[in-house]
């Protein structure tokens, strides 16, 4: 029942009278170093959030309760994991755990069977593991990403799009993985909104989306800092999607500034925005509400103390 403030001066505060929550923060301990936090690739099935990066053996995170966490490495069967053979990427697609990119293996895909994300034993049964290499240069997997359409693969100089046969799943005996002629990929995390995905591309100074043209009827790269090169100097270091009135593409930039692009496509509007802090913003997440939009998070360092601080939802009149 005793509670002290970190980083606040409180010398001018009065004596707590009542009011107020208090909520138990619950922290799990995990072998990942600061340095490779943006180089941690997510796919989540229910309440199992797998967790890739190529130092280290995949990771699952699973929660049972608001306070019950628990991180575990995955240990499938029919697929070996050991210093080198570590992936770089994770996706779930049609039903299968996806792994990709390790240092050995840079341009080599595994896929789980069908509906157990625990076995990647292969075979020639429709639902079997199965194991797929992408030939070509500058094919080094950096990340997945499953759309309504095709599984996304984001190289080092491309964007690939795998596809099965019939109805176009993916099978052992049904898998054709082609290029897109795109724009190579950096090693961040990207954002998947149907059959469109906003990557950053591989300089890590231009936001890309990969989305259908019907005048080509096929998938291009759109540049989306073509009205505005200059607002990621620096580089972007980390994207997040908050959907809301209006649709925000925030991007978290190198030097510590934190940048957004409004879209609302459908009526053709784009516009991109600066926002600065006392700091630096470090990292951001736009968790869904219940009965309300998105909201944006953010960590922010000033000078050697960080702060989880998130933004307030705009007057409602």
């Amino acid at each position: 029942n005793t509670f002290e403030l970190s980083g606040v001066n409180s010398t001018s505060y009065g004596t707590y009278a009542s009011g107020g929550e208090v909520s138990v923060i619950t922290e799990i301990a995990t072998p990942f170093l600061e340095a490779d936090l943006f180089k941690l690739k997510f796919a989540q099935n229910g309440i199992r959030l797998y967790i890739a990066h190529p130092l280290y053996n995949p990771r699952i995170l699973t929660i049972t309760s608001p306070t019950s966490w628990a991180l575990t490495s995955h240990s499938p069967t029919g697929l070996t994991l050991s210093s080198g053979n570590y992936p770089t990427a994770v996706a779930f697609y049609e039903q299968r755990l996806i792994y990709g990119g390790t240092n050995n293996s840079p341009q080599t895909l595994y896929f789980s069977k069908s509906a157990d994300a625990d076995d990647f034993t292969v075979g020639t049964a429709d639902d079997d593991g199965i194991v797929y290499t992408v030939g070509g240069d500058n094919n080094s997997i950096q990340w997945l990403r499953g759309t309504d359409k095709f599984l996304a693969i984001g190289v080092y100089g491309d964007v690939l799009k795998g596809t099965g046969g019939l109805d176009d799943v993916i099978t052992p005996s049904s898998i054709s993985i082609k290029p897109s002629n795109s724009y190579g990929v950096a090693s961040i995390n990207p954002i998947g909104r149907g059959s469109q995905i906003f990557y950053v591309q591989n300089n890590i100074l231009i936001l890309r989306s990969f989305e259908y043209d019907f005048e080509s009827d096929g998938y291009i790269p759109v540049d989306r800092n073509i009205i505005a090169d200059h607002i990621t100097k620096s580089g972007v270091k980390q994207i997040a999607f908050q959907e809301g009135r209006p649709n925000i593409v925030w991007a978290v930039r190198t030097d510590g500034v934190l940048i957004g692009m409004t879209i609302e496509d459908t009526e053709g509007i784009s516009g991109w925005h600066r926002h600065s802090t006392d700091g630096d913003f470090i990292s951001i997440a736009s968790p869904p509400r219940e009965s309300a939009y998105n909201q944006l998070w953010a960590c922010v360092k000033r000078g050697s103390d960080y702060f989880i601080e998130y933004m307030v939802d705009e007057p409602d009149y």
